[in-house]
């Protein structure tokens, strides 16, 4: 018996339970970490293409919003996915989306 009263297996079962518990949250944590809000991704979606936010939204065609487009514009975009969303598009997936909303609705579901 433990000074809890607790049997020894009793014990580590508690504890392991509360490991539990603790990585759960931690892994809660991370993934509210790449949530990133509608409003904010198409701003920085904006940001990265160089149009106006006031006319972008998730119906918008990015590559046709975007001021000027190059394979450079298509990187900075993936990056902001890895590094901002947690989300890692391979080459095809990324030339398959035509909208900022394709690009969201990737973003939220590959954390």
């Amino acid at each position: 018996m433990t000074k809890l009263g607790l049997k020894k297996p009793e014990l580590e079962r508690v504890e392991l339970e509360k490991l539990e518990s603790e990585r759960l949250e931690s892994e809660k944590t991370e993934l509210q970490a790449f949530e990133i809000e509608e409003t904010r991704f198409v701003g920085e979606i904006a940001d990265i293409i160089e149009a106006d936010p006031q006319g972008l939204s998730l119906e918008s065609d990015f590559r046709e919003s975007a001021d000027f487009w190059s394979s450079l514009v298509g990187f900075s975009l993936l990056t902001f996915l890895e590094e901002q969303c947690g989300c890692v598009l391979s080459i095809d997936e990324f030339l398959e989306c035509k909208t900022v909303g394709d690009l969201y609705v990737k973003a939220r579901g590959r954390r």
